[in-house]
């Protein structure tokens, strides 16, 4: 990245959400204050300068909107959307303290010239030349900080992207076949046809381990093995597709194997993907994680502007 692309890259990242109106008294025009969130103004000047900002790309922090919106607002109504949100946010921040530390604000920076292959110094010098105090660029890199301590306090920490839907979205794309691979722990017993009605009567009773090798004790004919911990592919193909559909302390249906009968009896049932074989599997857990972070957010900021007090004239 030559110097000029970093100096737009920066003023790209520096945005002020400050606004100030004239003073009575002042000479000046009082500027027109749109609408209010609690006691939080939101000015005339700020909505068109969101408007002008949105419309040339800079000043505007593109990884919070696209939570916001799949399109970049263009309508007065969406940009006037948006900047209630990010008064929102401001907001309960501050009301519930989610703050960042000056010295997390600093190693924000530190990280910022790190990746440029620059000093602290030398950034600073950068971004004075774009007409901002050092002072300055670093409150706005803590107010930054804070709305993403705040969405990740409320929001991120609650996201959850299970295994079975990483599976079944590559499922969905031919990248995996089969049904979702689980570890299964397994015992089983084995009898002839005089126990298979002894087996059936008893069958409900069979509710855990203890009880099922209790019932393989009842007569010398019934023969008890404990197997341990297989896939479905290890099993006979007989019961591939009954252990794939057992739950959790339940016995299977008898199999006649070789003129005996086996039921099998699930222990535990664990997860066994491994994403690593999958090289498309962290791109789509990303995205999975993305639009469920993007739904929640949207939702609860919802609420929260629901609960809030607003006056708006626009």
């Amino acid at each position: 990245m030559n110097k000029a692309s970093f100096i737009l890259f920066l003023i790209l990242l520096l945005g002020s959400s400050q606004s100030f109106a004239s003073q009575p008294g002042s000479g000046v025009v009082i500027e027109k204050v749109l609408c209010k969130v609690q006691d939080t103004p939101i000015f005339l000047s700020e909505k068109n300068e969101l408007k002008k900002n949105l419309r040339s790309g800079q000043l505007v922090d593109q990884s919070l909107l696209g939570l916001f919106y799949s399109k970049k607002p263009s309508s007065d109504k969406e940009i006037f959307d948006y900047l209630k949100k990010l008064k929102t946010l401001d907001h309960l921040a501050s009301k519930e303290q989610v703050t960042a530390s000056h010295a997390e604000c600093q190693s924000q920076a530190s990280n910022l010239a790190q990746k440029n292959n620059m000093s602290i110094k030398q950034l600073q010098t950068e971004i004075e030349k774009t007409g901002v105090s050092w002072n300055s660029y670093i409150d706005f890199l803590c107010q930054s900080l804070s709305h993403k301590n705040l969405i990740q306090k409320n929001i991120s920490s609650k996201v959850k992207v299970s295994p079975e839907e990483v599976y079944f979205q590559l499922k969905n794309k031919n990248i995996i076949k089969g049904p979702f691979p689980y570890k299964y722990t397994l015992s089983h017993i084995k009898f002839s046809d005089n126990e298979l009605s002894l087996f059936k009567s008893n069958r409900s009773s069979l509710i855990n381990l203890n009880k099922f090798k209790a019932f393989s004790e009842t007569k010398q004919e019934i023969e008890f093995t404990r197997f341990g911990e297989y896939t479905a592919s290890d099993l006979n193909p007989s019961f591939q597709s009954q252990v794939s559909n057992l739950d959790v302390n339940k016995t299977s249906e008898p199999v006649k194997i070789n003129g005996s009968y086996y039921v099998l009896f699930l222990e535990k049932k664990t997860k066994d993907l491994d994403f690593n074989k999958y090289p498309q599997a962290q791109q789509i857990y990303g995205q999975l994680y993305q639009d469920k972070l993007r739904s929640l957010l949207n939702f609860w900021l919802m609420e929260k502007q629901s609960t809030l007090a607003s006056s708006c004239n626009a």
